[in-house]
C-alpha cells in the first residue's frame, strides 16, 4: 500500500497526464493508483477488485489495536480516492471495501471507478491465485488454458525498488511529452 501511494505521489508530481489501462485485473492498491490518474480505460472482460487494507501483525492487545487504529487510517485515505473518483457518498465506497466487491468493466463504469470501456480486447487472468480472495468471480476461479507462457512472479519490490521503478515510469513519460 505504501509503495503504491509514492506511485502516486510521482505520477502527480509528473505533471503528465496519465491515462490507466487495465487489460485483465486491476485489484487491490493498483486500483488507487488507477484511480489516481486522470483517465481510466478498462477492457470489456476485465475486473476492478476494491478491498480493506488488511496486514499481518503480532504483539499483545495494545499492538493489535494500534494497528488497527493503523489500518482504519489507510482506508480512509483509500475512501477519499474513490470518493473523489466515483462521487459517490463515503458510506457507499466503504460498503463496497467491506464486501470486496469485483466489479465488471461495466458495473465499475456505472459506479464512476472507470471512464472508458474497451472492447475487442483479449483479457486473460489465468496467471493469478484468486484462492486468498473472499470474493472472486467463478468466472475466474475456474482459470482458462492459457496460449502463452507465464512469467516468472519475483518478490515484491522493497521501497527503494519502487522509487526506482517510479523514477523510470517518470522518465519514459517525459520522453514522450
Amino acid at each position: 500500500m505504501f509503495g503504491a501511494r509514492a506511485i502516486v505521489a510521482a505520477l502527480r508530481g509528473s505533471g503528465a497526464k496519465v491515462i490507466a489501462h487495465v487489460d485483465g485485473l486491476a485489484a487491490s492498491a493498483v486500483t488507487f493508483i488507477a484511480v489516481n490518474c486522470h483517465e481510466i480505460r478498462m477492457a470489456d472482460g476485465a475486473f476492478f477488485m476494491i478491498h480493506q487494507a488488511g496486514t499481518g501483525t503480532w504483539g499483545n492487545a495494545a499492538d493489535l489495536r494500534e494497528t488497527a487504529d493503523l489500518l482504519d487510517k489507510v482506508d480512509s485515505t483509500i475512501v477519499a480516492d474513490y470518493v473523489r473518483k466515483t462521487g459517490q457518498d463515503e458510506q457507499q465506497v466503504r460498503a463496497w471495501m467491506a464486501a470486496e466487491t469485483w466489479f465488471t468493466a461495466e458495473e465499475a463504469k456505472d459506479a464512476g471507478l472507470v471512464d472508458a470501456i474497451v472492447t475487442g480486447q483479449s483479457v486473460d487472468n489465468s496467471a493469478w491465485d484468486f484462492s486468498g480472495c473472499r470474493n472472486a468471480p467463478q468466472a475466474l476461479m475456474a482459470a482458462p488454458v492459457r496460449n502463452e507462457v507465464v512469467p516468472e512472479v519475483a518478490a515484491p519490490p522493497d521501497g527503494a525498488e519502487l522509487r526506482e521503478h517510479a523514477r523510470r515510469v517518470l522518465d519514459l513519460i517525459s520522453l514522450s511529452r
